[in-house]
């Protein structure tokens, strides 16, 4: 029928040794990947006590516990599994990952390193290393270690003549390609960087998803959009991924749409979820139910920025953008907005590109853009950035946002 797992677990538990401990650890990881959290920790107990100095088995456990927002407890079977194995470099990568959730971003950076000393190739663990370079404000080393994502699969993708790879040379007379990657809220953000590319080459293209084609033609008239689903005119010099120009290029505040003064908006649009495929999308988004309160604070109805259609829509939700086709329309409703509370998605990025207050909800360990403390950021003038006081606490930061949406009135 197709089910290599169910067909792999009926071999573990029936076969020659049911019982033997890589049969329990192999069940429980099996376990693991079905979120059958309680029978793998059944599973991964026995192991341990059958062999308590197979490390393999404390590494599941730590697994385990990371997978179920454990990290003290992840950080404890990480740390044994390196006493029993010390050259296993995904117990130093993970532990490092373990410590970093729970907000000790410099304590994390040893242990990513040393994962790294160990297989010095591995392009996803520089990657790991670089975003928490750049969430402790290690920007001019962040930005560079952020060079190696280009080496893992699925982050930026290929592209003809990697031998023509942008490395800061003189553009004058030149074409350059810019390769938008990863999510839509990247584009948005570091296509602040084209103005200054276009005033350098004779002519930019940026490499776009087809959504992003006409905002990039409208806010960015000088540059070329080009859409990254058909092969690219074979007419450059370069090209380079949008997220190397942190490094490359002279920050680019002034490129920004602010509002104007006298230009009153109207209307709250909130936006309480993410993307479900983002590895740490249950870290930021919400409960719909958690803005109820907000509705009350703000004495109106929410106008909805998020896609799709919702069963049991709350009656103190509207939908605002679900016509819109693409983030060109998007951006002419957005801008009339009074203001945006939203969690970590491109929303906030769209808010704070065009000058729109915005108030972004950011779990007790944000992304790596937006740092580890204060209220304002150098991306975006109107963004201002409601942080968790300790993991998992959001009564809090909706209680802050509820009080100062009184004070607004």
């Amino acid at each position: 029928m197709g089910d290599v797992e169910q067909s792999l677990r009926i071999c573990l538990e029936q076969g020659a040794s049911p019982f033997s401990g890589t049969s329990l650890q192999m069940r429980a990881m099996l376990d693991l990947r079905k979120g059958k959290f309680s029978e793998a920790e059944q599973l991964i107990a026995q192991a341990i006590r059958m062999k308590p100095q197979d490390h393999l088995g404390h590494k599941i456990a730590g697994d385990a516990a990371f997978m179920q927002c454990r990290y003290t407890d992840a950080e404890r079977y990480y740390l044994k599994v390196i006493e029993l194995q010390p050259q296993m470099h995904e117990a130093w990568h993970d532990l490092g990952v373990a410590i970093v959730s729970q907000g000790r971003v410099k304590d994390s950076l040893a242990y990513f390193q040393k994962a790294i000393d160990l297989v010095p190739d591995r392009g996803d663990y520089h990657h790991h290393l670089s975003l928490m370079l750049l969430l402790d404000g290690q920007e001019a080393a962040g930005w560079d270690r952020m060079q190696w994502r280009m080496n893992v699969p699925g982050i930026c993708g290929s592209f003809p003549h990697p031998e023509r790879y942008w490395k800061g040379e003189p553009l004058d007379g030149k074409t350059i390609f810019v390769r938008t990657e990863q999510g839509w809220g990247d584009t948005i953000m570091f296509a602040g960087y084209l103005p200054w590319l276009a005033q350098q080459a004779k002519k930019v293209y940026v490499f776009c998803q087809r959504p992003m084609l006409e905002w990039i033609s409208y806010y960015y008239p000088q540059v070329q959009p080009w859409p990254n689903d058909a092969p690219p005119p074979l007419d450059f010099d370069y090209h380079v991924n949008v997220m190397c120009l942190p490094r490359l290029t002279p920050w680019a505040e002034a490129y920004r749409v602010p509002r104007k003064r006298d230009e009153a908006g109207e209307g709250i649009g909130v936006n309480w979820f993410g993307s479900p495929t983002h590895k740490a999308d249950h870290l930021r988004s919400v409960q719909i139910e958690r803005f109820e309160k907000v509705a009350e604070a703000a004495g109106q109805n929410l106008k909805c920025l998020g896609y799709g259609r919702f069963d049991n829509k709350p009656p103190y939700i509207e939908y605002l953008i679900d016509g819109c086709r693409d983030w060109c329309e998007t951006s002419r409703i957005v801008r009339d907005l009074d203001l945006i509370i939203t969690v970590d998605t491109a929303m906030a990025h769209l808010g704070g590109y065009l000058g729109v207050e915005t108030w972004l909800l950011l779990p007790y360990v944000p992304d790596f853009r937006w740092g580890m403390t204060g209220e304002r950021t150098k991306w975006y003038d109107s963004v201002r950035l409601y942080r968790q006081p300790k993991l998992f606490d959001w009564d809090s930061v909706f209680e802050r946002v509820a009080n100062d949406l009184r004070a607004r009135k």
